[in-house]
């Protein structure tokens, strides 16, 4: 087998593994419960209308609980928030065949990640509104978000494969303007009622772009 065939072969495979749910956070403790059943109520009602109720019933425990982990509602939906992107990158990591191809790789990577946001359009629309209004802690969690994406674009990018196809590593910077603008192009489809299935053609072209080995000049 050939190595492109091999490459070819294992992107397949890769593709017939459904990556894990984000939104069921990995633990059985009452936080990871919490924050699982804060997701459910979302799907189901949004967060402005869910309460701590809501949220107690569905993951089977008590406010006293709830108050022991959060401050309140917001303060969950930024845990969630954190806990989601968290297992996105951890997905995202693992889907991405770091000898295949480097447009490949692309394709990889954005397809789990664009496809958390598609699956989960009510929380992804959570996340884009009520987040920023959530105050410091939550832009703090935001930016250290950004920092975990960059640094994961920046490793994948760094390997033996793109020297090979002509690629230096990647700029901290550059990393971070993908991962905001990516960001925005999430905001802009949300705020206009869009399908989000369509993020997936903009969001490979503009990557594919910008890390194009035959245009990039890195000073």
């Amino acid at each position: 087998m050939t190595g492109t065939v091999a490459a070819d072969a294992r992107h397949r495979a890769r593709q017939r593994q459904p990556p894990p749910d984000p939104y069921t956070i990995v633990g059985d403790g009452p936080r990871e419960r919490l924050l699982t059943a804060l997701a459910q109520s979302i799907r189901e009602q949004g967060f402005r209308g869910t309460t701590v109720a809501d949220v107690v019933a569905r993951a089977r425990t008590s406010r006293r609980t709830f108050y022991e982990h959060f401050d309140d509602r917001g303060q969950a939906l930024i845990a969630l928030f954190d806990a989601v992107n968290d297992v996105a990158i951890r997905a995202i990591a693992a889907a991405v065949d770091p000898t295949a191809p480097w447009t490949t790789q692309v394709d990889q990577a954005l397809d789990v990640h664009v496809g958390v946001i598609e699956a989960e359009p009510e929380i992804t629309v959570s996340f884009v509104r009520e987040l920023p209004a959530l105050g410091a802690e939550a832009i703090a969690v935001q930016a250290a978000v950004t920092d975990r994406f960059a640094d994961l674009i920046v490793g994948l990018v760094d390997t033996p494969e793109w020297r090979a196809a002509g690629v230096q590593p990647l700029p901290r910077h550059t990393a971070v303007l993908l991962v905001g603008g990516l960001r925005e192009l999430i905001v802009y489809a949300v705020e206009r009622g869009e399908d989000l299935s369509a993020l997936h053609p903009p969001a490979r072209d503009a990557v594919k772009a910008v890390l194009d080995p035959s245009r990039r000049r890195w000073v």
